[in-house]
């Protein structure tokens, strides 16, 4: 388990389990947000960055308004896959 802790930039899940409690079992596989290694001569911000993991997760229904409040990003899979709307409620959130 340690050699994945920290190395990925996306995971992906779906509604198996409360949402709070998947973000428990993976949030140490994400990679995590590193500050500039020293920068350029142009002072070029992004170089010497990694940017932070995500989690998509799909999902249905309703959701709390705690997890509302933190979702990057809400896109129904209707409209991901290109479908008819109204084919499913599920939906891709970003973290």
């Amino acid at each position: 388990r340690k050699k994945h802790g920290g190395v990925y930039d996306v995971v992906v899940g779906r509604s198996v389990t409360a949402l709070p409690r998947y973000c428990a079992w993976i949030t140490s596989l994400l990679k995590r947000k590193t500050g500039a290694s020293g920068g350029d001569v142009d002072g070029d911000e992004k170089q010497g960055r990694e940017e932070e993991g995500r989690l998509i997760y799909i999902i249905g229904g309703e959701l709390e308004e705690v997890v509302e409040s933190r979702i990057m990003k809400d896109m129904p899979l209707d409209r991901l896959l290109q479908r008819a709307e109204g084919t499913t409620d599920k939906r891709a959130l970003v973290f």
